[in-house]
């Protein structure tokens, strides 16, 4: 009984492990990346003042300008936080499938490093 348990125990705390502590652990380091980018992208404060002169310029030129360069510092900063997200999501479903490609393999036996 003792081994039927632990069998069944073995089975699901892979399953935790592999499947939900992975996704935390990617979504904290993604996290975690995001706001060291942010210190560098301002892209908070950045929305926050989209509408304001740079610098206090409020000259019409300043006027114009500043969120013009806000708006094209808001689109760059989007795209590296799109970048960056689409990378630790395909980071994770690669590795979500890793199970389920050995899994494949061991039933029709086509591993790639066999011959």
């Amino acid at each position: 009984m003792y081994l039927v348990h632990l069998f069944f125990y073995r089975i699901f705390k892979f399953i935790y492990d592999w499947y939900i502590a992975s996704f935390f652990f990617v979504w904290r380091k993604l996290r975690e990346t995001l706001r060291s980018f942010d210190q560098v992208l301002a892209l908070g404060i950045t929305l926050r003042n989209l509408f304001n002169p740079l610098y206090q310029d409020y000259s019409p030129v300043g006027r114009v300008l500043g969120p013009i360069f806000r708006m094209g510092r808001v689109i760059v900063a989007f795209m590296f936080y799109g970048f960056v997200i689409t990378c630790a999501l395909l980071f994770y479903l690669f590795w979500v499938s890793i199970p389920f490609y050995i899994l494949y393999a061991g039933v029709y036996g086509n591993f790639p490093w066999t011959l």
